[in-house]
Formats: structure tokens, C-alpha cells, sequence
């Protein structure tokens, strides 16, 4: 089946909105038959998502009530606290997030379906699962005859959604699914559920990496003759090289096959009792410059995946291998796992609470904690020296280290509190 459709349908008359029709598209290069294919097939593409699935699954989700005028207050027990850390039978929250983020590299959008209970919404779900986009088509209002840049509600462009299960294809209303579209270069893309995708940018990649692999499995495997001995050049008459008789080739492959060879108890320099030349026949992998393409190709694909690419390399002194995989968290993981948070708390309707995927223990980021609090440390230190001195007012200090000062608080010479030191 192509990624963008399935094969053509019988029309299918929903709701009153009008039918819809799946037609299957071209293959892509190196015969992809859908862009999952590139995850399944590449090893390359696998390792950049599998390490990115890895570093997402290192969240712990907690729960957090708002207070005005203290710390934030964690709530350890909560049902949609424990629905995100428990979405489903065969999944934790991590692995969820880990297959939606795949799912948005290889099709360019996803699909979060709230399996409900009782009552009407997303916050009802009892259970929460990742669509594969394949099997999902968007209806779009009015047939997608629709100006998106003047909506104001997602339910005036999108209808509902057709989901084709094993069981046959299911209706799925809108607050039964958390829509995340693709990037739309155009106003006619935001009215395809599927396009613009990380991995159809990258096929190409992908493909020069797989006919790597394959030249590389060819030379490895049927190598051929690895060379040729022939008649010494000095060994000539008047008509040229003199040959070797029947007679001397075949005592000649006898003694090959007999006496030499690279395993123990063969000889390995063969002599022969003619004057023979040696042409080599095999071309050398590395003179292909095989490794040096593919780690061309492979940086191409870490960029567009978002990760750094010294991660991958064994090169990469430790410290800064730790470096690159605090940046693969502050640049990536860190802001789509909060994100989703964000969308759960919007969905769930969490009243003066908010969900947050929590990172800190990780050991990369431990030591930029670190870092932040001597960072901090130091600037206390000076705080300090400037309050003690007079040059700061007790607001003025407040102000400084983030907090708000009750006017009780200030001294006689407060003033309006100035602007932040740089730092």
C-alpha cells in the first residue's frame, strides 16, 4: 500500500458528509512501498528513531497543583495521572510518545485516539492509543472545499475521522481524537492528513544508504576471482606470451587447491615452476569510498531527525558525548514530551493543575543542574555583597532571585524594582 492512501474503496457515505474515496499512489526509489518501510528496512533510519524512543521513554510524568504564593504541589494519585503512565493494555506512557513521535517522522502527522467510558470528551477516555496514520483518513468539512485560514474551531474544518481496523472501517468523531496535522506549505496542504513528512524529505538518503549496504553485501559475498595469474611478460616469442600448457594449468590448480591456501597447515605464497605475472582483480572496499558516502548520507539524516551527530560517533570523547545528548534532550525530547503534556492537560480539562514529563535525573542533564546551581551560587554571592553594601534594596534582592516581595517587605528607600543584572 502506498503511505498517502490505500487502494481504492468503495465510496462510503458518512454522516451526510460527502463520500470519500482511497486511491494508491506511486512507490518511492529502492522500492519503498510506504514510508514505513524505510524504518523497517533501513538500519541506519532505525538507529536515529530507536535512540531518540530510548531517550523519550527516560520520562517520568507527574502531576502538579497551582499555587499562588508557594511551590507548585505534586500530586502523586490521580486517574489521569495513572491513564498517561498506564494508556493502554499493551503499552506504558513512554512507549506511547515514543511511537507517536515516530509516527509524526514518518507521515508527517498523528493520531491520538481516547478509547471513552462513560460521558461525552476526551477527559471520559479510559484508555489512550497511537493510530498508525496509514489507516486513517481525514474528513474534511464541506469535502475539503474549505478557506482553513478563517477558522476559528478545529470541528469548522475537520468532520471526523475513518479508521480501517481488521474489524472494518470505524467512525471516529472529533473529541475522540487528539489531531496533531502536518506542516503546511500551502493552504491546499492543510487539507491533506498526510504530507509533508521528515521521512519522505529523507527517502533519498535512505536509499543511497540501502544500495550502500547492498554494494557492500556484493563485494563481501560473490567476490569472484580475486586475481589472475597470466604469462610473465618476459616469457614472450615472436607471436607474444607464450601460454601455459593444459598439462601446467592443471598441476598448477591441483598444487593450489592441495598445498596453499589461508587456513592452518596450507602454505600462503604459492611459487610456480613457470615465469608467471599477477593481476589483481578485486578493487578494494575502501577504494570505493563506501563508508565515506554513508556517513555523508547518515549526518544528513541525524540533521533532519534531530539529533546530534557526534552521538553516533565512536570518536566522540565522553564528556562531550554527554554534551550532545543533553542538547538531543533541551533541543527535542525535553520540549515534544511537554508538549504532549500540555495537550493531555487541554484534553483531560485539568482545572488549575497541569501535567509535566520530568527529566532531571537523567545523567547528561545532571551535570548541566549542577552547573546552573554553582551559576547560581555565584550570583547569590554577589547579590549579596550588593544588598549588604546598600546598593540593593531587600526588593531590589527579591526581584533578582525571581520572587515577589510584599510591600511590607521593602525597606524605606524601595523604589520601583530595577531591571534584572545581566548576567
Amino acid at each position: 500500500m502506498a503511505w498517502w492512501s490505500r487502494k481504492t474503496i468503495e465510496t462510503v457515505p458518512v454522516n451526510g458528509v460527502n463520500t470519500i474515496s482511497m486511491v494508491e499512489g506511486e512507490s518511492c526509489d529502492y522500492g519503498w512501498k510506504d514510508m514505513a518501510d524505510i524504518y523497517r528496512n533501513c538500519p541506519y533510519i532505525r538507529a536515529i528513531e530507536d535512540y531518540k524512543a530510548l531517550a523519550l521513554s527516560n520520562a517520568v510524568f507527574r502531576l502538579y497543583k497551582k499555587k499562588d504564593k508557594t511551590e507548585d504541589e505534586e500530586i502523586f494519585s490521580h486517574p489521569t495521572l495513572n491513564l498517561i503512565n498506564n494508556p493502554n493494555p499493551l503499552q506504558t506512557g513512554q512507549s506511547l510518545l515514543g511511537q507517536n513521535m515516530l509516527f509524526e517522522d514518518i507521515y508527517g502527522t498523528s493520531f491520538l485516539r481516547g478509547v471513552k467510558g462513560m460521558g461525552v470528551g476526551f477527559k471520559f477516555s479510559k484508555a489512550i492509543w497511537s493510530l498508525p496514520p496509514s489507516d486513517i483518513d481525514v474528513l474534511f468539512v464541506n469535502n475539503g472545499v474549505v478557506d482553513v485560514t478563517s477558522k476559528v474551531n478545529l470541528s469548522e474544518i475537520i468532520d471526523s475521522f475513518l479508521y480501517s481496523t481488521p474489524e472494518g472501517i470505524k467512525w471516529l468523531k472529533n473529541d475522540e481524537i487528539i489531531y496533531t496535522p502536518s506542516i503546511f506549505l500551502s493552504t491546499n496542504d492543510a487539507l491533506k492528513s498526510k504530507s509533508n513528512s521528515k521521512f519522505e524529505t529523507l527517502k533519498q538518503s535512505a536509499s543511497n544508504l540501502m544500495h550502500i549496504q547492498e554494494s557492500r553485501g556484493v563485494v563481501i559475498k560473490n567476490r569472484g576471482a580475486i586475481g589472475m595469474l597470466s604469462p610473465s611478460s618476459s616469457n614472450r616469442d615472436a607471436a607474444g606470451a607464450i601460454p601455459l600448457t593444459p598439462d601446467q594449468k592443471k598441476e598448477m590448480l591441483k598444487e593450489h587447491g592441495k598445498l596453499y591456501g589461508l587456513t592452518t597447515g596450507k602454505h600462503h605464497i604459492m611459487i610456480p615452476t613457470v615465469s608467471m605475472d599477477w593481476k589483481n582483480m578485486i578493487l578494494p572496499i575502501k577504494d570505493l569510498q563506501l563508508d565515506e558516502t554513508a556517513l555523508a548520507e547518515f549526518n544528513i539524516c541525524c540533521d533532519l531527525l534531530g539529533v546530534p551527530r557526534g552521538i553516533f560517533d565512536d570518536k566522540t570523547s565522553y564528556s562531550n558525548q554527554g554534551s550532545l545528548m543533553a542538547r538531543l534532550y533541551q533541543d527535542l525530547i525535553i520540549p515534544y514530551a511537554n508538549k504532549k503534556m500540555t495537550i493531555f492537560g487541554e484534553r483531560f480539562e485539568l482545572k488549575d493543575m497541569y501535567l509535566k514529563a520530568d527529566y532531571s535525573h537523567v545523567d547528561c542533564l545532571q551535570e548541566d543542574e549542577k552547573m546552573k546551581a554553582e551559576t547560581d551560587k555565584v550570583i547569590v554571592e554577589k547579590l549579596d555583597i550588593m544588598y549588604k553594601s546598600g546598593v540593593l534594596s531587600k526588593g531590589d534582592y527579591r526581584a533578582e532571585l525571581g520572587y515577589i516581595a510584599e510591600p511590607k517587605e521593602f525597606n524605606e528607600y524601595y523604589v520601583e524594582p530595577i531591571k534584572p543584572l545581566t548576567r
